[in-house]
């Protein structure tokens, strides 16, 4: 929570409001987030999975403590606890609740399973059904604004709007020029086969078989969702010599100033963090022609779009590094400049502010001297 959101918790406390986040009480989280100067108040909610008692019971447990709380706003995020973290808020009476679409997952990440299907349908009802409560509803890229009017949830009093993710501090991640030596391509995701981890292990099978020298690094957490990949596949991968796995991390910074190029072959995102933190680093991107990816690379600029679940375009794109290897600095630079350009912590952080009815304080280094007015975009 406060790598994704620590800059915008700032920045609502400087200029005057208390803020109180809830999550689950993982290892070093409640640090993080008393560092930034807010309250943390620990509650297990369940985020994967879709079983009626449970989710009753941690409904219950959530709207007891926003009524204890007593805000005057609640901003949700996540695909279930916009469900459920709505519904609390009114169930607490709370009258400004803001929800923060930061993709639409598994549900939505293509695939025609009868699972995945059914999952899509039911979160269509239920995001109909809670988000009309939202005062606003905040989405990253175009499609996912999209699915959202197609539910009839954008009315006037309820707009949808547009915003470049959480933004960067380009301070924070700061440009470092490519490293010499060999390609090193690294992927920085959730074990999930949804962001195309498989399709990152086929590559690199192409891309042996073919000679072509490079080093392909894998870092990013286990998971528990659907489409997650086990232990033993990663351990298969190692032993082919396929993947350097890296374990996970709380400072991506040095794996990215080691890589070469970034790549995220995924199914489908909100906006990845992670590109954007690759971007302001300053390095190439290969990702794929999908929601909330390919809004992060001009084709042929700063990296390659290449088409989903297609491991002969992924490896195919990595060998244009191999080749012209000059493009590494080139892209590098575009990456940079389009940070600064779109997705600066400073100028994102006043949207998302002024959406909730907040001034920006004057003396942030991220924010303005004043909210403008949003904009809402389509």
């Amino acid at each position: 929570m406060a790598r994704f959101w620590g800059w915008l918790i700032r920045d609502i406390i400087a200029a005057g409001h208390r803020v109180v986040a809830i999550g689950s009480d993982e290892p070093g989280v409640a640090q993080a987030i008393t560092g930034l100067g807010a309250e943390f108040r620990p509650l297990s909610l369940r985020t994967t999975g879709l079983n009626p008692v449970r989710d009753l019971k941690d409904l219950g447990s959530l709207a007891a403590l926003v009524r204890e709380l007593r805000p005057d706003i609640v901003v949700t995020h996540g695909t279930k606890s916009n469900v459920i973290g709505v519904l609390a808020a009114k169930v607490a009476r709370v009258g400004e609740v803001f929800v923060v679409v930061e993709g639409l997952g598994y549900a939505f990440a293509g695939g025609r399973e009868l699972r995945r299907l059914c999952l899509r349908a039911l979160l269509c009802v239920l995001f109909a059904g809670a988000l009309r409560f939202a005062r606003a509803i905040l989405v990253m890229n175009p499609d996912d604004g999209r699915v959202i009017r197609r539910l009839g949830l954008e009315r006037r009093s309820r707009p949808v709007v547009r915003i470049e993710g959480t933004g960067i501090d380009l301070e924070e991640f700061s440009y470092a020029p490519p490293v010499a030596g060999p390609l090193n391509v690294l992927m920085i995701a959730r074990l999930l086969r949804e962001k195309g981890v498989v399709e990152y292990a086929a590559a690199s099978q192409r891309l042996r078989d073919q000679g072509t020298a490079c080093r392909m690094d894998l870092l990013g957490p286990y998971d528990s969702n659907p489409g997650a990949i086990d232990e033993d596949q990663v351990n298969a991968w190692i032993a082919e010599c396929l993947i350097n796995y890296l374990g996970e991390t709380d400072d991506v910074r040095p794996y990215l100033r080691a890589c070469s190029i970034l790549c995220l072959p995924s199914y489908r995102e909100g906006l990845p963090r992670t590109v954007l933190e690759a971007l302001a680093i300053g390095r190439p991107i290969i990702t794929t022609d999908v929601p909330g990816c390919r809004e992060l690379v001009i084709d042929g600029v700063n990296g390659f779009i290449v088409p989903p679940r297609d491991p002969d375009a992924l490896a195919a794109a990595i060998t244009r590094f191999v080749d012209r290897p000059e493009l590494l600095v080139t892209m590098a630079q575009a990456s940079r400049a389009l940070a600064e350009a779109r997705y600066n912590v400073g100028d994102i952080n006043p949207l998302i502010m002024a959406t909730m009815g907040l001034s920006a304080p004057p003396s942030s280094p991220h924010c303005g001297q004043s909210a403008q007015e949003p904009k809402w975009r389509r």
